[in-house]
């Protein structure tokens, strides 16, 4: 397994990109928006957040359980934030990984969620989970399945494993049985400091 997830620069090209999320399932792409971009989103997301409950508004005990009692997840960020909007969701370095992710299995994509995830002290950890599990029908078909979705993960703010940062296990991707969803102790935490 690997040790860690790779950092490499926005400036590396996106062959090699891709050749790292083949072999591991991800990359960390260090400095791709800069300080000032990070805390005007920061800025525009925050008095939002601020107005919004913990938990799910269904108040289902599972999905809290999943979603988180102790988080707030702001939906919606293409009305709600020009940042996010022309910066982030229109990025032309994004624009071409998740090009030369998807195009080779559709002729077109679209976002499913942008969204700004909270978390507060005291969350317990998500259990562990694949997100392409959104589309359970590729499931079977497991690591020879077309890729259908692509995450993009931004930390606005410093994010440690005590901190509750995103737990992944680099070369699952690759495992046979897409329903193993593996253990705790094989996950490397998604640090940004």
């Amino acid at each position: 397994m690997t040790k860690e997830v790779a950092h490499v620069s926005p400036d590396l090209p996106v062959s090699e990109v891709m050749a790292i999320i083949e072999r591991d399932g991800g990359v960390i792409i260090d400095e791709l928006f800069t300080p000032e971009q990070a805390r005007e989103l920061d800025a525009q997301v925050v008095p939002l957040l601020d107005k919004l409950p913990f938990g799910t508004r269904d108040e289902v005990e599972v999905l809290d359980e999943f979603f988180g009692a102790r988080t707030k997840r702001l939906t919606n960020l293409v009305a709600d934030s020009p940042m996010f909007r022309d910066h982030f969701l229109d990025n032309d370095r994004i624009l071409r990984y998740i090009d030369a992710m998807m195009l080779p299995y559709a002729d077109s994509y679209w976002l499913c969620t942008g969204h700004v995830v909270d978390i507060h002290p005291g969350q317990k950890a998500q259990p562990l989970h694949r997100d392409m599990e959104n589309y359970p029908c590729f499931r079977p078909m497991g690591p020879a399945g077309p890729e259908v979705m692509t995450n993009c993960i931004v930390a606005l703010t410093e994010t440690t494993a005590e901190l509750g940062a995103t737990r992944v296990i680099p070369g699952s991707n690759h495992w046979p049985d897409y329903t193993d969803r593996g253990s705790q102790d094989q996950t490397l935490s998604l640090i940004h400091i």
